[in-house]
């Protein structure tokens, strides 16, 4: 299963129309959610309005999250310290998984070292 989460203009989605299954694949479903951009994105309401829809989801599914861990390159001056700052702003911001309210016991992040 692949989850597709979209933030959508208007302030809320509606629960009935907020995810939808797609198969794609046999046996391979993508599951579409969309919340408004004032609501917090949860995947357990995601996966519920899912499985609410005909899918059958193992309630002790994985989760796979990608991350990039950006590396600030030496350079001299202001582009410097605005690089190194902007580096270190995104090691310490909110991660996928606490913002998406995913179980954290299960979910497993695959990083990427970027230097910018």
């Amino acid at each position: 299963m692949i989850l597709h989460l979209e933030i959508q203009r208007s302030p809320r989605q509606d629960l009935v129309s907020r995810s939808y299954p797609e198969e794609v694949f046999p046996g391979i479903h993508l599951v579409h959610a969309r919340f408004g951009f004032m609501e917090t994105p949860d995947v357990t309401i995601a996966l519920a309005g899912a499985a609410c829809k005909g899918l059958r989801i193992d309630p002790n599914a994985t989760f796979f999250l990608g991350w990039h861990l950006v590396r600030a390159r030496t350079r001299h001056g202001l582009a410097g310290i605005k690089m190194r700052l902007f580096a270190y702003m995104q090691r310490r911001s909110a991660q996928a998984a606490e913002f998406f309210r995913m179980p954290t016991k299960r979910v497993v992040v695959l990083a990427t070292e970027v230097e910018i």
